[in-house]
């Protein structure tokens, strides 16, 4: 019986001494690595690459190079020397259509000289800063937003007004 008690310790203290095995990340941990560092620290399997481009938040694909950079490690392939620096393609990963019609429009841009385009409806000057729509962009903020600012107009003109009559000498007695 002491004997089997033994046994079994040693076995538990020989399992407590061996070193842990690597423990299982998520794509999440693949976009955290590939975000805080600009590349990746350590391999991940497949599956989690397939994962961490599968859950890619829209900022992260859009404004780092992480999903050049998954793509690149799960195709095998090692990262640039310099891994903080972004990819040549300035298409990312547009499909060969989207880059195609990127480059249309480029072409057009340039021949055009600067003359106003037609957007989505719209007349684009370039190099215009100003918006000429601005009742139009008053007309599309909430009600309540408007009944607020009204509010907050009406009170500021019950506080001020007899302040200004007083002063004109107009506010009587």
């Amino acid at each position: 019986m002491l004997r089997s008690r033994l046994q079994a310790a040693a076995v538990v203290a020989g399992c407590l001494l061996l070193p842990a095995g690597p423990a299982f990340a998520s794509g999440a941990d693949v976009i955290r690595d590939c975000n805080t560092n600009g590349h990746l620290t350590k391999p991940y399997s497949q599956a989690e690459y397939k994962q961490a481009l599968a859950q890619m938040p829209a900022d992260i694909r859009q404004y780092t190079d992480c999903e050049a950079v998954i793509r690149r490690a799960q195709l095998g392939q090692s990262t640039p020397s310099d891994p903080t620096a972004n990819t040549t393609n300035p298409y990312g990963s547009a499909s060969p259509a989207e880059v195609a019609q990127a480059k249309q429009d480029i072409v057009v841009a340039q021949k055009s000289g600067g003359a106003p385009q037609k957007i989505a409806g719209d007349v684009v000057y370039p190099g215009a800063l100003s918006y000429t729509k601005v009742a139009a962009a008053a007309s599309d903020l909430p009600t309540p937003l408007l009944v607020l600012v009204a509010l907050i107009a009406a009170a500021g003109l019950a506080v001020l007004l007899p302040k200004l009559l007083r002063r004109r000498g107009d506010g009587g007695a």
